[in-house]
C-alpha cells in the first residue's frame, strides 16, 4: 500500500474521522519513510488529536460522561482540499446522526464540487439534501445539519434548521464564519481543538447587539442603539466586520438584516474585509 493509499484509507474511516491537517502531515511522514527507511522523521509537529471518548458504563453501571460538541467546522484554509474537508465534516455529522438516531440534513448549494460530492456519498440513506432555493420540506430540528461553503443566508438557514442541535460548517473562502464558530464554541475539525470563545466583555456586547436587532436594526431607535453597542465593541478592540456578519447570521438573522448591520458597523468605523 502506498503512502497516499494509506492516508486515503485513514481519511475515509468514519470512526476515526482524522482531521485533514493530521492526515496530510502523516502522509508526508510516510512518503519520507518510503523514500529512505533510515531517515529521521520528526513527530513533534504532528497536530494533536483530541477525540471524545465513547460512552461506556462506569463502575456503578451508570454511563460515563462523553464529550459531545454541538457545533463543528472546517476552516477555509483546510477546505482548499474539497474532498478531505467534506469527508471530515461528513464523518462528524454521521456520528451525531447515529447517536441521535436522526437523519442528517445537508445544505448543499451549487458550489458543491465533484470531490465533495464523493465524500457526501457516505451519507447515502442518512441525509435529506436541501438548497437555499428549496427551503420547504425540512422542519427545524429534523436532524444534524451540514452546511457546505455557506454564505450569510445559508448559514442563517443552517442555524435555523439545526434548532440548537448539531451543526457543522465547511467554511467558504469568501465568507469567513469564525464569528459563528467562536460564538458556538465549535470544534475545529482540522486541528481537533475547540474554537476559543470571545472574551467575556466582547461576548456581553455582542449579546446586547443581538438584543436590539429584533427588527433587523431597521427602526431608528434600534439603529441608534446598535451604533452605540458597535462603538463599545470598538473600544474592546473588536473591529472584525466579517466575524460580526457570521455572528449575526449564526443567530438566525436573514441576509437583509446582516447587510443592515454591515452598514451600521461601517458607519462607526469597523474594518472592511
Amino acid at each position: 500500500m502506498t503512502a497516499e493509499e494509506a492516508a486515503a484509507e485513514l481519511a475515509e474511516d468514519q470512526d476515526l474521522a482524522l482531521p485533514p491537517l493530521f492526515v496530510q502531515t502523516l502522509m508526508e511522514r510516510l512518503e519520507t519513510l518510503q523514500a529512505d527507511p533510515e531517515a529521521p522523521v520528526p513527530n513533534s509537529d504532528l497536530p494533536q488529536l483530541d477525540f471524545p471518548s465513547r460512552q461506556r458504563a462506569g463502575g456503578d453501571g451508570a454511563p460515563e460522561t462523553e464529550t459531545v460538541h454541538r457545533a463543528a467546522w472546517v476552516p477555509a484554509e483546510s477546505a482548499r482540499d474539497p474532498e478531505s474537508a467534506a469527508a471530515s465534516a461528513t464523518a462528524w455529522i454521521i456520528r451525531r446522526a447515529n447517536t441521535l438516531e436522526l437523519p442528517a440534513v445537508v445544505l448543499s448549494p451549487d458550489r458543491k464540487t465533484e470531490a465533495s460530492a464523493r465524500a457526501f456519498e457516505r451519507l447515502r440513506g442518512k441525509d435529506m439534501r436541501i438548497t437555499p432555493l428549496a427551503r420547504g420540506g425540512v422542519a427545524p430540528g429534523t436532524g444534524p445539519v451540514l452546511a457546505y461553503l455557506p454564505q450569510a443566508g445559508e448559514l442563517e438557514l443552517a442555524a435555523r434548521l439545526a434548532a440548537d442541535g448539531p451543526l457543522c460548517v465547511v467554511e467558504a473562502p469568501d465568507f469567513p464564519v469564525s464569528g459563528w464558530a467562536r460564538d458556538a464554541n465549535a470544534l475545529n475539525l482540522d486541528r481537533g481543538e475547540v474554537t476559543d470563545a470571545y472574551p467575556a466583555e466582547v461576548h456581553r456586547r455582542l449579546e446586547q447587539l443581538i438584543g436590539c436587532g429584533h427588527d433587523g436594526w431597521a427602526p431608528v431607535a434600534d439603529a441608534e442603539q446598535a451604533r452605540q453597542v458597535l462603538k463599545d465593541l470598538l473600544q474592546e478592540d473588536f473591529a472584525d466586520l466579517a466575524a460580526l456578519r457570521a455572528y449575526a447570521a449564526g443567530r438566525e438573522f436573514p441576509t437583509a438584516a446582516v447587510n443592515r448591520l454591515d452598514e451600521l458597523a461601517g458607519e462607526v468605523g469597523f474594518d472592511r474585509p
